[in-house]
């Protein structure tokens, strides 16, 4: 098959996405498929909902952020 230059990357990684998510589907609904592959579809499936419900929360640019390093504990006095 040939690619061609002219798809930007974010087509291509759509369409790549529709078709990661398809052969998965295709593993999770095959009864024949091997168990073993089967669980590591559902793995990833869960993995992908939990990331997709709780997305992370972008951190302002102005955030100061304070790290507490063990062996530290005289910081406050």
């Amino acid at each position: 098959m040939k690619r061609t230059a002219a798809r930007s990357p974010q087509k291509r990684l759509a369409k790549l996405s529709n078709t990661a998510l398809d052969c998965l589907e295709d593993i999770l609904t095959d009864d024949t498929a091997k168990t073993a592959d089967r669980i590591s579809a559902v793995k990833l499936t869960f993995e992908l909902m939990r990331q997709q419900a709780a997305p992370a929360a972008p951190e302002a640019p102005e955030a100061i952020r304070v790290i507490f390093e063990p062996g530290t504990e005289d910081w406050a006095g």
